[in-house]
C-alpha cells in the first residue's frame, strides 16, 4: 500500500518506525514527543490537517528515498544539514514548507545533490 491509499494513522505508524517519535514530532510539530504515538491508534485522535499534510509528504519522499538508497541514507538525508534548504529536511517541514522539502527530495534523487 502507498501513503494515497493509507490511514493518517498508519502513516504515522509507519514514520514512527522508521524515523523514530523524537523525528516525527518534530517535522510534524508536535506538542510533545509522544504525540505522534498517540496519532498511530486507529480509534485515537487525527492530527490537524497541515500536521497531515507533512507526514504525508514525509511518508511520500521516505518510500522514494528508501527505494533508491538505504534506511540509513534516508535518515541521514531527513536530518542533516541542506544546502537547497538552508536547514534540515525536517526542520523545513516542522515550518510548513512541504513544496520546498519535496523539491529538495526530488533534486537528490535525481543527482543534482548529494549528502
Amino acid at each position: 500500500m502507498d501513503g494515497a491509499t493509507l490511514s493518517i494513522h498508519d502513516i504515522t505508524r509507519q514514520l514512527n518506525q522508521w524515523l523514530g517519535n523524537s523525528l516525527v514530532a518534530v517535522l510534524s510539530s508536535a506538542k510533545d514527543v509522544r504525540e505522534p504515538s498517540e496519532w498511530e491508534n486507529s480509534d485515537g485522535a487525527e492530527p490537524p490537517s497541515d500536521v497531515q499534510e507533512r507526514l504525508r509528504s514525509a511518508h511520500s519522499v521516505w518510500g522514494r528515498m528508501v527505494h533508491k538508497t538505504s534506511d540509513d541514507e534516508a535518515r541521514l538525508w531527513f536530518t542533516g544539514s541542506n544546502k537547497l534548504l538552508s536547514t534540515a529536511p525536517v526542520v523545513a517541514l516542522r515550518d510548513g514548507r512541504v513544496k520546498d522539502f519535496e523539491e529538495a527530495a526530488d533534486a537528490f534523487l535525481g543527482g543534482a545533490w548529494s549528502l
